[in-house]
């Protein structure tokens, strides 16, 4: 049918002679001259009618047409002469009347061209199609529900008929001509039943949301237009399903010719389109059980079937390769369908809980449970259990989806159904595929279940503190006994065990595991416990097996899961009292497996674990209570420390294996550490003067002084873990730093020497390295703090008192490390890397707030402050003053611009420690570094309020100055408010008058003073004016005119952050007033 044709029999149909009568409702039809008739078609219902007649033939088209407008008052529409009269009375009549007047279908090239022009020219071009009328229309009765969607139902009944028979045909259909013939007719049905979905896929929308605004009255027509477009989608839906359900079996041929790929290609079309729109959601379930509208009669199971779900997994599994993405994107389109469903039950039920909700106030009867009748037990949450139905019926099906020999597409989709849909509903068995499909090959499906899992970022999850407080924050972690019962039981029988997990699925199931440890508010029970920590274990002597056996293990992934296993090990151990003393107690893995797999592993990240899973074990003193006092021999801590003495002393010759001394400086950190902390805690438990005892502290002091040597060293690995072996093993509980023993005074000199020259080696000159210049101050702090309270009188030799003994060199040891933490700020480190200033003021925060107890004095020196700085008073000043001394005399005000900027993140480092101990514990407030921080807060602020004003600062140093000004009124809040200060009176005002003081400096229009606003030449000429300094005239005085004769601003614009205008800091200045206006100074510091 040609295009001429078609628009000549629709002019025939639109016109009509001056003779006839006006048809009934034709009146309202052309009232509407947009929808009356098309400018190039005519009548587009009619010639649809017309054309897909002549497909099917006019007497099956006329029955499909009676069918569907049954109960409507609309009329088959026609184009030309109206059909002759049949003579009803006898049946030879009607039966010659018929034989002489229905034309037959046409053949299958021409039903080709008619299908594709009614696809392309009338349902794809004309968008509003079906709100044009069906021909005359009764008004008293054209308000009914099938009057309305009569064009709908009409065309769609007819555009299905006309395709089904070709859709539900591997090949041809009725009237073909042969194989290639019948594969473009095949193709042309596709598109016309993919056309008229859309078309009724919106038309069924808008009637849904007609269906929310209808009038009173109307509500049952909208409700049977509404079930007749359904019905509709139904068949073309199920059709579908029926041309897709070979492409779901691995037996299927890929498509000889294109016309195969187009029709199923429109076929997936199809699918997306009706599961995107309104009726997934509706009652009946239709998209998820291929088509078949089972809800009504299955009490509501229709919308828990899987049967499309199947479809679909098994289209991306088998189809063929072009039409796979086609395959997951209509797979991820029925995925949003269960969501959107699952998420309308949920609400549903929230809203049906809060209506139930009854006042607490009014009197209520006491409930009887024996009066809920029999029949009505058990059916409280229906939607609910069929959703966990759902569950268990899509369980196998992703398992299948997940296995590796199901291409990448199905492993994809089977990580988003579990992540997306399961998950909320049954969280363990959704995890356990997650887990699964996290070592998946293929790099998106595994990423995608890391994101489901939660484990996606490996770098945050590796900082327990961080990872400790996230998990806190997380509502989708399952039961840690139902998962470890799930996941690791050996007498597990279901599918998708541990063991058959490839290595990245091991280890980021180990790793989900201890999160889901995390998250239990009671930390698991003790079967669950174990049965993760024997599964760890197991993993362990496995891959040290593979390892030392023939190599097998040290693969990138057998690393990977190594360290996950380590990493989950420390975290368990340090988390759980009974994992300790399991673990102990074991006779294959226990500590001394342990403390030797330490030092000979591959993995350095490992090394590191393992040593602190082993001190935590030797720090643990509840395991040790039945050793009858011998702790050294039963936790076997002696043997340690006489391995890492030796592995360390290897670090001073030509040749030894790094590995070994990496894992040595880690666990003779460790070791040392705990020896230190049980003879402090138990001073006499043990016989000190036992030869055991005596080698014990005699390798501690060797492992001290070997690690300070080790700071030197030119490997950056060795340097690194011994910097960080001197931070653990000086590391303490308390809050005040311990005694040092007079042991360890030889040794502990010996590292501050070295701990001297590594400061100044690689936070200066050539050699400089800011990460370990980083490491080096954090070990440096904690060795100052550890070292600031010197063993008693009676202990001391009667040689203590001259300079030459261990007690004074440690003094003047202590003073050179403090000078040469000072010197990093503004060193060439901080050049490279500006955050080590923070890390300097951390060091020295840790250095003057070690030692604080009641009733503690601090010698002080017998002058009176100079008043320019003098270094000798300095280092004669308690650690407390010292640090803030030097930081407000000498560094804050230096000419070295970069010393200068480097002083604003160190000052914050103290104010943040004093004002965040105080509101953390009010008793800290008496502390002598938050009471020094305290007094100090004036000068404290205006240096701030001076580096803030700084040209030369840059973005750190202007931000710490930010937060530093916040955390002096925090500081001083708390103060006020803990009684800290010996006058409450005095605090409050003071925190009044910093208030007042950064309005003022933010207020006023000149950089004088200290002011952070920007003060522009004209301002500043004026100010120069009323202070008389340059003359009445205001003109420039000498050395301002010399400095413009050579090209030189004569004054040069500072003042406030960098790039900030006068306007953004009026901005704040104004809401600043507001802020002192309603008494609320606090909003100042937020306003920053």
């Amino acid at each position: 049918v040609s295009r001429g044709e078609s628009n000549d029999l629709s002019s025939s149909t639109s016109s009509s002679t001056p003779d006839d009568p006006a048809l009934p409702g034709e009146s309202e039809r052309k009232s509407d001259d947009s929808l009356s008739a098309h400018p190039l078609l005519g009548d587009p219902i009619a010639l649809a009618i017309g054309l897909l007649a002549l497909v099917l033939g006019d007497s099956i088209a006329e029955s499909l047409v009676q069918k569907a407008l049954s109960g409507s008052s609309s009329q088959m529409p026609r184009i030309g002469m109206e059909p002759l009269k049949v003579d009803r009375s006898s049946a030879d009549g009607v039966r010659s009347a018929i034989m002489s007047t229905k034309r037959r279908n046409v053949a299958e090239k021409t039903t080709t061209s008619i299908l594709t022009f009614v696809s392309a020219h009338i349902l794809d071009d004309i968008p509003r199609i079906f709100a044009y009328p069906l021909g005359p229309t009764n008004t008293k009765s054209a308000s009914n529900g099938k009057s309305l969607v009569a064009s709908a139902s009409v065309i769609s009944s007819l555009a299905i008929a006309s395709s089904s028979s070709y859709l539900s045909q591997s090949s041809g259909g009725t009237g073909s001509t042969g194989g290639s013939q019948s594969g473009r007719a095949r193709q042309s049905a596709a598109r016309l039943v993919n056309s008229l979905a859309v078309r009724l896929v919106a038309l069924y929308d808008a009637m849904e949301s007609m269906e929310s605004l209808s009038h009173e009255g109307n509500e049952g027509n909208v409700a049977e237009a509404i079930s007749s477009i359904h019905s509709y989608l139904c068949r073309v839906f199920a059709l579908t399903c029926k041309v897709l359900a070979a492409s779901a079996s691995r037996h299927t041929a890929v498509s000889a010719n294109q016309h195969g790929v187009e029709t199923k290609d429109a076929c997936y079309g199809i699918m997306c389109t009706i599961a995107r729109s309104a009726i997934a959601t509706s009652s009946s379930g239709m998209v998820f059980n291929n088509g078949e509208a089972t809800g009504e009669q299955d009490s509501g199971q229709g919308a828990v079937s899987i049967k499309t779900a199947a479809l679909l997994f098994g289209c991306s599994a088998y189809e063929e390769e072009t039409l796979r993405p086609r395959a997951t994107a209509a797979l991820d389109a029925l995925l949003a369908a269960y969501c959107r469903v699952y998420k309308a039950d949920q609400a549903k039920a929230a809203t049906l809980g809060s209506a139930m909700d009854v006042d607490d106030n009014e009197p209520q009867e006491p409930e009887n449970p024996w009066a809920t009748p029999a029949g009505a037990q058990g059916t409280s949450e229906p939607s609910s259990t069929n959703f966990r139905q759902l569950c268990r019926s899509l369980l196998p099906l992703l398992w299948t989806s997940a296995k590796p020999s199901q291409p990448k597409a199905s492993r994809l989709a089977s990580a988003r159904w579990a992540s997306e849909l399961v998950k909320p509903i049954d969280c363990v068995s959704a995890c356990h595929i997650l887990c699964y499909l996290s070592g998946d090959a293929d790099v998106t499906a595994s990423s995608v279940a890391r994101e489901g899992l939660g484990i996606s970022d490996r770098a945050v999850n590796d900082d327990l503190t961080t990872l400790a407080a996230e998990v806190g924050e997380r509502k989708d972690l399952p039961d840690f006994q139902d998962f470890a019962e799930c996941v690791f039981s050996v007498d597990s029988n279901g599918v998708g065990s541990y063991h058959d997990f490839s290595p990245r699925g091991q280890g980021a199931a180990l790793r989900f595991g201890f999160i889901c440890l995390l998250g239990d508010l009671y930390g698991g029970d003790d079967a669950s416990v174990s049965i993760y920590l024997r599964t760890i274990t197991l993993s362990l002597v496995d891959l040290d097996s593979a390892s030392s056996a023939s190599g097998t293990g040290r693969g990138r992934e057998a690393l990977d899961l190594l360290d996950d296993c380590c990493f989950c090990l420390a975290g368990v151990l340090g988390s759980s009292s009974f994992a300790r003393s399991a673990l102990v107690k074991s006779a294959e893995v226990n500590h001394q497996y342990l403390s030797s797999l330490s030092i000979k592993v591959a993995s350095s990240k490992a090394r590191r674990l393992l040593a602190e899973s082993c001190g935590y074990l030797y720090e643990d003193a509840d395991i040790w209570e039945a050793s009858d006092g011998n702790w050294v021999e039963a936790s076997g801590i002696d043997k340690a420390l006489s391995l890492c003495a030796s592995k360390l002393k290897e670090m001073r010759e030509t040749l030894f294996m790094v590995g070994e001394v990496h894992g040595a400086a880690h666990l003779g950190s460790r070791c040392v550490r705990a020896f230190r902390l049980r003879k402090l805690a138990f001073p006499g438990g043990e016989n000190d003067a036992s030869p055991d005892l005596a080698r014990c502290w005699g390798d501690c002091s060797d492992i001290i002084s070997a690690l300070g040597h080790g700071t030197l060293h030119s490997d950056d690995a060795i340097g690194s873990a011994c910097a960080q072996g001197l931070q653990i093993l000086f590391s303490y509980n308390q809050v005040d730093s311990p005694q040092l023993d007079h042991k360890l005074l030889e040794g502990t000199g010996n590292a501050l020497q070295d701990l001297v020259t590594s400061l100044k080696k690689y936070g200066n000159g050539d050699n400089t390295d800011p990460q370990r210049a980083s490491l080096l101050a954090k070990a440096a702090g904690s060795t100052l703090a550890a070292t600031t309270l010197f063993p008693d009188a009676s202990v001391k030799s009667s040689e203590d008192n001259t300079d030459d003994s261990p007690s004074s060199s440690l003094k003047r040891l202590r003073l050179q490390c403090v000078d040469g933490i000072f010197a990093l700020l503004g060193s060439t480190s901080f050049r490279k890397d500006p955050e080590i200033s923070l890390v300097a003021g951390e060091a020295l925060a840790a250095y003057a707030d070690a030692y604080s107890p009641k009733g503690a004095e601090w010698s002080a020196p017998d002058i009176d402050e100079p008043e320019d700085f003098d270094d000798n008073y300095a280092k004669n000043l308690p650690p407390h003053k010292h640090v803030i001394y030097v930081l407000l005399k000498s560094v804050a005000v230096a000419t070295n611009p970069h010393k200068k900027a480097a002083s604003g993140p160190a000052l914050l480092a103290l104010v943040g420690r004093a004002a965040s101990s105080v509101n953390k514990n009010p008793d800290f407030a008496s502390r002598h570094f938050v009471s020094e921080v305290s007094q100090q807060l004036p000068d404290v602020q205006a240096a701030f309020l001076k580096l803030l004003a700084f040209a030369k600062n840059k973005q750190l140093g202007r931000e710490s100055c930010v937060l530093g000004l916040a955390a002096c009124h925090g500081l001083a809040t708390g103060m006020s408010s803990s009684g800290g200060s010996n006058n409450i009176d005095t605090s409050s005002n003071q925190a009044e008058a910093l208030s007042e003081r950064l309005l003022n400096a933010f207020g006023t229009t000149t950089n004088y003073g200290g002011s952070a606003y920007q003060e522009s030449d004209a301002a500043n000429r004026e100010r120069l004016r009323r202070e008389n300094r340059d003359g009445d005239s205001g003109s420039a005085g000498p050395a301002a005119s010399l400095m413009e004769d050579f090209g030189m601003e004569p004054v040069a614009d500072v003042g406030g952050a960098a790039g900030m205008s006068e306007a953004a800091l009026g901005s704040y200045r104004e809401m600043a007033s507001a802020a002192i206006a309603i008494g609320r100074p606090d909003v100042l510091y937020s306003l920053m």
